[in-house]
């Protein structure tokens, strides 16, 4: 009869075994792209074995033996005798035929190319956050096989068992899922590329330190979890109005560089009882509503924070803490008062959803040790130089673009939108800031700012597009292929 130790073994091997198959997350994911540019280079690449290349030599021995029909006539009686003669005429319009479809393949296959995420970038950090968290996970399996067998109580070997399980293992598993999923979503572009766009605000605001963050689509958001370099953009947040939710993992990361460590003890020690993960939390709202400016706030009261959230984890701080360091951060930034319309109007719809929903009591002041934490967060940020500032004077440069987004009409439906959209070549953060504040005094017009905000970032400037470049290297592969024919 089997002991009980043999079947904990056996669930401590399986768990193992998983954790092993998650560390290869990205490279499972990078070669998705590999295997695709590998295709596209046989059919359309300069290599003597590539596809294109192989039919053009078949079209150009194809060429010979027409013009040798014309000369030999032994020859020419010869293919005639074996009834060959109309399939040889055929071949020059069937070749063609092959290569249009090639050509029309390996377009489609460019155009799928273009909407993969390049994974280049990030690559580095995933694996690095993954081997990580993996190692982390496999070291607690080890421990506790090396318990099992070494006499320890099987009932306490199963509840810790099940304490990583539920916890730590769940959740690297769940950003596994949402890793892998997400990649998906944004290849079909089931997201509306509002990826592309949280990716360039991430680009823009870090000025290319937080290049390691990945923006996915997710079934929920969640504050970094297992995979800090994940930005997920959880379900239904897949929409322009969101995208400055970024700027909390901008935050995040920054606030777990080296050099920020003593930043973080010396806020923790203005309330020593907080957790250094609800410090950093905190911080990483001052740094965002710094960085993304009014557009954070509305994203994060608007659409986001939960009035009555408070799910007793000591590692993060309510919703109500966290909307009180974004109003109070934008105020500090603020000495002209540019930003104090629009945050007002968010403050109000904050306020009266809180009186709601949980009372008058949570409205009233600030507890001294956050008012510290928000004045000591923001010097940090005015003397240190760890991200650059959304200065009023750039909300205040918003006017065409706000006249843009709400001028610019709106297609009849059906008819297409034949029109190239404007070329926009401002920052995404300052669309993003414009949008809110178009919505802010237009809320009616919601959809058809988002709308515009779309055809705006589509007209942006950007490189040529790889399907003519495909073509045309395909063309160059064959040397004149028309010429042949």
């Amino acid at each position: 009869m089997p002991e009980l130790q043999e079947l904990f073994d056996m669930r401590l091997a399986a768990l193992q075994r998983d954790v092993e198959k998650v560390k290869e997350a990205a490279n499972e994911a990078s070669r998705r792209r590999e295997m695709l540019d590998d295709l596209i280079g046989k059919i359309g690449g300069s290599a003597g074995t590539d596809v294109s290349v192989c039919l053009n030599q078949a079209n150009a021995a194809v060429g010979r033996l027409t013009r040798s029909l014309e000369f030999d006539v032994p020859l020419r009686e010869r293919i005639e005798s074996l009834d060959l003669a109309q399939d040889i005429r055929n071949l020059p319009a069937q070749l063609d035929i092959i290569w249009r479809v090639l050509l029309a393949a390996g377009n489609t296959l460019t155009g799928i190319e273009q909407t993969m995420v390049q994974l280049e970038p990030h690559r580095q950090a995933l694996e690095a956050d993954l081997a990580n968290r993996c190692d982390e996970c496999d070291t607690k399996i080890s421990t506790l096989r090396y318990d099992l067998r070494h006499g320890s109580q099987p009932r306490r070997i199963w509840e810790r068992f099940e304490e990583l399980l539920n916890t730590e293992c769940q959740q690297l598993f769940a950003d596994y899922v949402d890793l892998l999923g997400g990649l998906t979503l944004r290849d079909t572009a089931l997201e509306d590329r509002v990826c592309d766009m949280t990716d360039t605000l991430l680009t823009e605001v870090s000025a290319g330190d937080a290049m390691r963050l990945l923006a996915v689509p997710a079934r929920r958001a969640t504050l970094p979890g297992s995979l800090v370099c994940l930005v997920k953009l959880g379900f239904p947040e897949w929409t322009i109005w969101n995208v400055p939710l970024a700027g909390h993992n901008i935050g995040f990361e920054i606030s777990r560089w080296p050099e920020n460590d003593t930043v973080i003890s010396n806020l923790n020690d203005i309330e020593p009882s907080h957790s250094r993960g609800f410090v950093r939390h905190l911080f990483s709202d001052a740094i965002a509503a710094y960085a993304i400016g009014p557009a954070f706030s509305c994203a994060a009261m608007l659409m986001r924070f939960q009035p009555d959230h408070d799910d007793n984890n000591p590692d993060t701080p309510t919703d109500v803490e966290r909307a009180s360091v974004i109003f109070r951060t934008l105020q500090r930034m603020d000495d002209a008062g540019s930003f104090a319309a629009a945050v007002d109007k968010v403050k109000s719809y904050w306020d009266e959803a809180v009186r709601h929903l949980v009372g008058d009591n949570v409205l009233a002041p600030d507890p001294p040790w956050l008012e510290a934490f928000d004045e000591t967060a923001f010097n940090v940020l005015e003397r240190r130089n760890l991200v650059a500032p959304y200065r009023p004077e750039q909300w205040d440069a918003l006017g065409d673009i706000k006249a843009n987004l709400l001028a610019i009409p709106e297609p009849p439906p059906g008819s297409g939108d034949a029109k190239r959209p404007p070329a926009f070549r401002r920052p995404v953060i300052d669309l993003l800031n414009a949008a809110w504040s178009a919505r802010l005094d237009e809320p009616a017009k919601a959809d058809l700012i988002a709308t515009n905000v779309k055809r705006l970032w589509q007209g942006r400037p950007g490189p040529r597009s790889e399907s003519v470049v495909m073509q045309t290297r395909t063309q160059s592969a064959a040397g004149g292929r028309h010429g042949h024919l």
